[in-house]
This record gives structure tokens, C-alpha cells and sequence, in this order.
């Protein structure tokens, strides 16, 4: 595999920055690093779920543990995982990304 050139280093991170929303990044500015921490692992577990049922929807025939060796041998086999989460669950990730900040914000 050969390693990404600066400006396709330089790309990512524009596509990144553009994702970004100000108002997200404002109410994880007010979090303490504790909560922060707990946020990264609750959109991680919330990802992980999102990927392991759509891989049953794709494959009702599968047991769990199947599936989830299947989800954790892709994770290790390939070296973009973020972009294949993104694509599988982007819609239902957003919306529970903005739902744990609205959730964050009222308390």
C-alpha cells in the first residue's frame, strides 16, 4: 500500500474541515473531557451497532457471532474503515450524533 501524498493529506482535511458545524463544535467546547470521552465511545458503540445490523439486513442467514466476525475482519483488513462506516451508516450516525448534542445541551 503506498502512503497518501501531502496533498491528498491536504484533501482530506478540507473535506473534513467542511463537516464540521460550528454549533456542534460550540456545545463540545462545554463538555469536560470526561464527557467528551464518554461521547467518542457512545457514537462508537452507536457506529458499531449501525454496521452489525445492516450487515444482518444483508445477510438475515448469519448468526451474530458471524456477522461480528465479519465486521471486526473487515475493520482489520482494511485500512479505511472510517469512510466504510460512513458509508454504511452515515444517515442513521448523524442523526444520533445530533441527538446525543441535543441531549448533551438540555442537561
Amino acid at each position: 500500500m503506498t502512503r497518501p501524498t501531502d496533498a491528498e493529506i491536504d484533501r482530506a482535511i478540507q473535506r473534513a474541515w467542511t463537516e464540521l458545524d460550528p454549533a456542534q463544535l460550540a456545545v463540545l467546547g462545554r463538555l469536560s473531557p470526561a464527557q467528551r470521552w464518554q461521547l467518542m465511545a457512545d457514537l462508537s458503540d452507536f457506529g458499531r451497532s449501525a454496521i452489525v445490523a445492516l450487515e444482518h439486513l444483508q445477510s438475515p442467514h448469519l448468526d451474530e457471532d458471524e456477522i461480528m466476525r465479519r465486521v471486526t475482519q473487515h475493520m482489520l483488513d482494511n485500512d479505511d474503515v472510517v469512510e466504510w462506516a460512513r458509508d454504511i451508516a452515515d444517515n442513521y450516525f448523524r442523526k444520533a450524533l445530533l441527538a446525543k448534542f441535543a441531549d448533551v445541551q438540555s442537561r
